[in-house]
């Protein structure tokens, strides 16, 4: 079934405003949550790459191998929280290492990057990150005639990442 003109027109073009076509968004529009944490207002989520390697299997008398179901794996997950404004987060989420560290409590937790529309109000997707593992968590080099804002980084370990 092929599309009306019009319509392939309105998606490459540009519709006016008031138009109802799907828009896109700005990377900045997003919450980052964690069970077992209050809040976390993150400057930066990164790495959710879910990996899959297939299996080749060597048939004879064809040219081509054929492919199947093999391995996959999700990637660390990065998130960079600005001191100063995450402080109950930041002690959460210290705890939550220390305490998996020490197998205090050694539960995975969830978390969920939901991500926003322009007017930061609707969402529009949200990834799932299953049963994370904390990896390490570390406070950004200090320098006294440093410019930037003083963050904090956790690195979890998710099992699986999905897209609700």
């Amino acid at each position: 079934m092929s599309l009306p003109i019009r319509f392939l027109q309105g998606l490459t073009t540009g519709a006016g405003l008031g138009s109802n076509r799907a828009r896109g968004t700005a990377e900045n529009r997003f919450i980052f949550e964690m069970d077992g944490v209050d809040e976390i207002r993150a400057s930066k989520v990164a790495g959710l790459t879910d990996d899959h390697t297939p299996v080749n299997i060597a048939l004879g008398n064809t040219a081509y191998d054929e492919q199947v179901r093999g391995r996959a794996k999700v990637e660390d997950v990065s998130v960079t929280v600005p001191s100063g404004i995450n402080d109950t987060a930041i002690r959460q989420l210290a705890r939550w290492h220390r305490d998996y560290v020490d197998g205090i409590d050694a539960s995975p937790r969830n978390a969920r990057l939901v991500v926003l529309d322009e007017a930061g109000a609707v969402e529009i997707e949200t990834w799932e990150l299953i049963d994370c593992v904390p990896r390490s968590i570390k406070p950004d080099d200090r320098s006294a005639d440093g410019t930037g804002a003083a963050m904090t980084t956790i690195i979890i370990k998710p099992t699986r990442l999905g897209l609700l």
